[in-house]
């Protein structure tokens, strides 16, 4: 399902620049036009899923952007591209971070069976010592 855009929405959503960030208050529609513009590239510039990096700050908007993009292409008959999209980097800063450390973990001095902590287990790890 495709929604209708602002103006201002709408510059975004076709600007050809490549990557720039999208800053707006909670509410106002970052999620919408982010999914649009996604679709845009997709649908009207050929570009493919796998070439696509979407970062998102939250799971929950990662995981509704991956809710609306993949029956947009499915509607739009880019089931190939849909499929690419389920399991595409659509995903948080934090775990996009994770995944480039992992991949990268030699190099960066880091043991790459590393986990990462919580702030809930950092606080309680700390109550802890004290």
């Amino acid at each position: 399902m495709r929604f209708e855009l602002t103006a201002e929405q709408r510059r975004v959503v076709e600007c050809p620049e490549p990557k720039f960030p999208v800053s707006a208050s909670a509410g106002s529609g970052k999620t919408r036009v982010l999914t649009e513009r996604y679709l845009h590239f997709v649908l009207e510039r050929d570009l493919s899923p796998q070439h696509i990096l979407t970062i998102t700050f939250t799971n929950k908007a990662a995981a509704e952007m991956k809710r609306r993009i993949t029956p947009g292409l499915r509607n739009a008959g880019r089931i190939q591209e849909a499929q690419q999209a389920e399991v595409g980097p659509i995903q948080t800063l934090d775990s996009f971070c994770q995944q480039i450390l992992k991949e990268n973990a030699l190099a960066a001095g880091v043991d790459p069976d590393f986990s990462v902590r919580s702030n809930h287990d950092q606080m309680l790890s700390h109550s802890v010592r004290e």
